[in-house]
């Protein structure tokens, strides 16, 4: 008699299980020992980083790791659509093994959209969706600017804040995130040019004073490298070329 499949139990299939993982920001060294923990369990895990250290690490884990940068390759689609690709293919994968991983930079669901395809394709397609905690990067830019942001914060994706009209409290210090996506729906591969954040400037000035002081913030992601700051009047964001725009920062604005 033929012994049954990984995924059935006494011949009843059973509900398989996709795990929505980080890797933190720092290269290899922020996984946790939880995440490597569901690494260890799985038979596929699709890895969505940059990262060749990380690639090489969670193979110690896991026999079985896909890279998805192939479906980067096409510079001429939009991001969202590929990102439902990237979904499509790790739910179709999902579907052959008890146990599949999704492993992204950072935190699975802070401003990683991919995660959120993923995980909704997971459910309709009937799989127990799983998603553990990782650091992403609020928690290094809270050490970068050595502020407790606890208390009270505002958090936006810069093209959200500005297509919504969100009401901003200038007491309250205000984190916007994903600078170099402003108006650009498609992949990114140079640094924008620092006019295109016009729009956004006009939109701030309505709540800050020119000259107010704001920090662009660059965590370290790779090994030897560090967190880059860059402190500058909130009027300089659309003509200064210091700003690191390359290394996809993330601008701070106290409150007044």
């Amino acid at each position: 008699m033929l012994p049954f499949p990984h995924h059935c139990l006494f011949g009843i299939p059973m509900q398989s299980t996709l795990f929505i993982l980080g890797a933190g920001v720092y290269s290899h060294l922020q996984l946790t020992l939880e995440t490597v923990q569901a690494l260890r369990s799985c038979q596929t895990v699709f890895v969505l980083h940059s990262d060749s250290r990380v690639i090489d690490s969670i193979g110690e884990y896991c026999n079985d790791v896909r890279s998805l940068f192939d479906l980067y390759e096409d510079r001429n689609q939009k991001r969202v659509d590929i990102y439902k690709r990237i979904a499509d293919r790790v739910v179709d994968v999902a579907s052959t093994n008890s146990r599949t991983a999704f492993l992204v930079f950072g935190h699975p669901f802070f401003l990683v959209s991919a995660c959120e395809y993923a995980a909704e394709r997971g459910r309709e397609a009937g799989f127990k969706v799983r998603t553990l905690p990782a650091i992403s990067t609020f928690d290094t830019l809270l050490t970068d600017l050595q502020h407790d942001l606890g208390y009270a914060v505002q958090i936006y994706c810069a093209q959200n804040l500005v297509r919504n009209e969100f009401v901003i409290d200038a007491r309250v210090p205000l984190l916007l995130f994903q600078l170099t996506q402003f108006e650009n729906e498609y992949l990114i591969d140079d640094k924008p040019q620092p006019s295109v954040f016009e729009p956004l400037v006009s939109y701030l000035l309505r709540y800050f004073p020119a000259d107010h002081i704001c920090t662009m913030v660059h965590s370290a992601a790779h090994l030897l490298e560090t967190s880059k700051l860059v402190e500058f009047p909130l009027s300089q964001l659309c003509e200064r070329d210091d700003l690191m725009l390359q290394l996809r920062p993330t601008l701070y604005l106290p409150g007044l």
